[in-house]
Formats: C-alpha cells, structure tokens, sequence
C-alpha cells in the first residue's frame, strides 16, 4: 500500500476491501494491515516520508468499509521507518 506505483497501491486497496468483507463473513472482529511491503529496506519514494504518505493514504481508504463491516484494522508496521513513525502518529492524525 506504500508503493510509488499508484496502480498498485489501487490494487491493494482494493485486495484489503475484500479481506474486510471476509473477516466480516466469518465472523471476525479484527484485520492486521500491513502498509508496507514485508522486507523493504529502502523508501520507494524520494524518502520515508512520501512511503509514510502513501501508506497513510491507503489505510485511510480502507476505514469506511472497515466500519461499515465492523471490521477493526490492526496496523502491523514491518520496517523500522514505519515502526519509529508509527509511533509518533496519533489516532486523529489516520
């Protein structure tokens, strides 16, 4: 979902929506969402912050369909970028 590539940021969305809708259908409560790809090392972006932007942009698109399937999205950051500003982000600021 932090991906320089529109396209396939679109395209993620896109596969989260539908994972929303089956935790819904089997009675889940909770969707781990990982924003950034497993293993990055480096930004796809001009820096971390453009990734950050991206992925915040994503996550955003999902919480409409999370609420209106009672869905919970629990954020799971892989790289250390993420996880340092992650923790500087507050609840408002998604």
């Amino acid at each position: 979902m932090a991906n320089k590539n529109v396209l396939n940021r679109q395209k993620a969305v896109a596969y989260f929506k539908r994972q929303i809708e089956t935790v819904r259908k089997v009675g889940g409560d909770y969707l781990i969402v990982v924003p950034s790809a497993v293993g990055k090392s480096a930004p796809m972006g001009k820096d971390t912050a453009e990734d950050w932007k991206w992925g915040v942009e994503s996550v955003r698109s999902l919480t409409e369909a999370a609420e209106e399937n009672g869905v919970t999205l629990v954020i799971e950051p892989w790289t250390q970028s993420a996880i340092e500003q992650g923790l500087r982000v507050r609840p408002a600021e998604l």
